[in-house]
């Protein structure tokens, strides 16, 4: 028996063993429960398989059967609240990917759901996805030949033909580095990628993108470059800050109220200093609930491959 199918067995037993527990838990301890997705597609990846629309449809079905599906601008009236009748969710999308406009929008509107979702700017205005993207989708588009050319000092995992092991490898020994450091290794890798030329790069949405969305959906900031903020110095947080800021107010003429952290990655200090220039909602990661006492948000990391997974996911499951 597959892998694959071992899997949604266990999520079926679960489900159905833990499903009721689970949500009586969410109600009995007032919590709020905020989603964090990326790419919605019926595109397969090597890398990281998006939600697939028709589990995201199901998705958006089981949430409105027994949540309020709400964004982060009701959050004020909701604290004056002291008893709700369901558990509230905000759907929370980071990054930017084109086919958010492609295959989420539709299903958003047809259940008449509007979502929160960051933006990159750098993305946005250079049209590119972000560094470790795009490296996916370089690696995707090379051959064997060329992966084995691939030398990078202190990364000592040859490519032994397994793309998607070799491409995970090399995003975690990259991605905790800091900006100026990483863009040192990168050098090692463009002599590779510059011989490559079929690549079929992530789509982003552009600058008209985001304004017509913005018309239904909250839109906040995922940085400015993408970087992961506890790795980086104050002065490099506080300059991106700036590079959001203006870009918000002078390019896309919105406010910039939400910021959500690259990775789930930051340092108190980089808390302190939003809150101290008017962010009302810091978003992070850290796979647990919130509550709304507070403007510093957890999320969960959200996948899944199966009806029950994505159910049990929404309820807080983190395994």
């Amino acid at each position: 028996m597959s892998k694959k199918i071992l899997k949604k067995i266990f999520f079926d037993i679960y489900f159905l063993l833990n499903n009721k527990k689970m949500y009586n838990n969410i109600i009995n301890k007032g919590y709020l429960t905020i989603l964090n997705l990326h790419r919605i597609s019926p595109q397969k990846n090597k890398f990281y398989n998006p939600l697939s629309p028709e589990l995201f449809e199901i998705l958006i079905k089981f949430l409105k059967e027994k949540y309020d599906i709400i964004t982060f601008k009701d959050i004020e009236n909701i604290k004056h609240v002291s008893k709700l009748n369901k558990p509230n969710v905000i759907l929370s999308f980071d990054d930017g990917y084109y086919d958010f406009l492609e295959y989420a929008c539709p299903i958003l509107s047809k259940h008449k759901i509007s979502v929160n979702m960051n933006i990159i700017p750098s993305c946005v205005k250079s049209q590119e996805p972000m560094w470790n993207i795009k490296m996916y989708d370089y690696l995707n588009a090379a051959s064997d030949l060329l992966l084995k050319e691939i030398n990078i000092p202190n990364f000592n995992y040859k490519y032994n033909g397994d793309k998607t092991l070799f491409g995970i490898k090399l995003s975690a020994f990259l991605k905790n580095k800091p900006f100026e450091e990483r863009k040192k290794y990168l050098k090692h890798l463009d002599v590779i990628f510059e011989k490559i030329d079929n690549v079929t790069f992530t789509k982003m949405m552009n600058e008209e993108n985001v304004k017509e969305i913005s018309k239904i959906h909250e839109i906040g900031v995922h940085s400015y470059y993408h970087e992961s903020m506890g790795v980086e110095s104050q002065e490099f947080f506080e300059k991106d800050f700036y590079l959001c800021k203006d870009y918000f107010e002078n390019v896309l003429k919105l406010p910039m109220n939400i910021y959500a952290f690259p990775n789930g990655s930051y340092k108190n200090e980089n808390i302190q200093f939003l809150q101290r220039n008017n962010i009302t909602h810091i978003l992070l990661v850290n796979n647990d609930f919130s509550n709304y006492k507070t403007n510093i948000y957890n999320r969960f990391t959200f996948y899944g491959d199966s009806k029950n997974e994505i159910k049990l996911r929404a309820l807080g499951f983190k395994k």
